[in-house]
């Protein structure tokens, strides 16, 4: 009973405090929207918390559930949440689709493409830490997309890795040092689709886990799925398709990815104009 009450103690004083953050950032920063924007997501997911936990308070009085076995429910999580993450990270190092390490691209036959394959996987860097933000989670928003600028860092990372192995290369070259880059961080390519607004554009959407990203992410357990997709423009006048950028999109409460396939190849090739995906 002692500790019910300190419970209840101590959800008095956290609501106070609470109340008294709320209306100081509310004083002191009249006119910041975009620190608003920031902050106010982290405020409303504190009442949650705070909710449960009165929830959990009113479960202990009435005797629903004891003490003791809210604490063993408690260690419990806590022991699921540090290992379950890293057993999932671990696992998601397995190669799902190693027949798209067999490809001949256009006129980039297979040893060439061999070739690729082998300098791309010699990079000095890693998904993770090379492309996120954290161990906790891939976005610095939390559950939300994250900010552009992390998303521009991300694509003009694999953009650049992908432009070393072929620095003048055509179109095939390009496109067989995109899958070369992709197969290297374990990416499974899953489709290919043309614009329906601009014909010229030709998107390659690849797959990877969401939790390569961050290895302790307890939210990629519920949203476990990033796309990379890497978009080729066809050149106004001779036609020839040429790489032009690299986005990362990360599934989360809002933006689901869905690993899809429209495609009959493991291997990608470029899509006539007349296309439609």
């Amino acid at each position: 009973m002692r500790l019910a009450a300190f419970i209840a103690s101590s959800l008095c004083e956290t609501r106070i405090i609470a109340a008294g953050l709320g209306g100081r950032f509310a004083r002191e920063y009249p006119s910041a929207p975009q620190r608003a924007a920031v902050l106010v997501p982290d405020f409303a997911a504190a009442q949650s918390g705070l909710r449960l936990l009165t929830m959990i308070q009113k479960l202990v009085n009435i005797g629903v559930i004891t003490v003791t076995s809210l604490i063993a429910i408690l260690l419990s999580l806590i022991v699921l949440g540090i290992s379950v993450p890293p057993l999932i990270w671990l696992l998601s190092f397995i190669d799902t689709a190693p027949e798209q390490n067999d490809c001949a691209i256009g006129s980039v036959d297979r040893q060439q493409f061999e070739r690729l394959l082998r300098e791309a996987k010699r990079h000095d860097w890693t998904v993770w830490p090379g492309l996120s933000n954290g161990i906790l989670e891939p976005s610095d928003r939390g559950i939300k997309q994250p900010w552009p600028h992390l998303r521009r860092r991300q694509g003009e990372k694999l953009l650049d890795q992908i432009k070393e192995l072929v620095p003048d290369g055509s179109g095939d070259a390009q496109l067989a040092a995109t899958h070369a880059v992709m197969r290297s961080i374990g990416a499974e390519y899953g489709r290919a689709w043309t614009s329906r607004e601009v014909r010229a554009k030709i998107t390659f959407e690849y797959y990877l886990p969401q939790a390569r990203f961050a290895p302790w992410c307890m939210l990629c357990l519920l949203w476990p799925t990033t796309s990379v997709q890497i978009v080729f423009r066809r050149d106004a006048v001779s036609g020839v398709p040429l790489l032009d950028r690299v986005d990362v999109q990360h599934s989360n409460l809002k933006d689901g990815v869905e690993r899809m396939r429209n495609v009959a190849d493991s291997c990608p090739e470029f899509l006539s104009v007349s296309s439609d995906h």
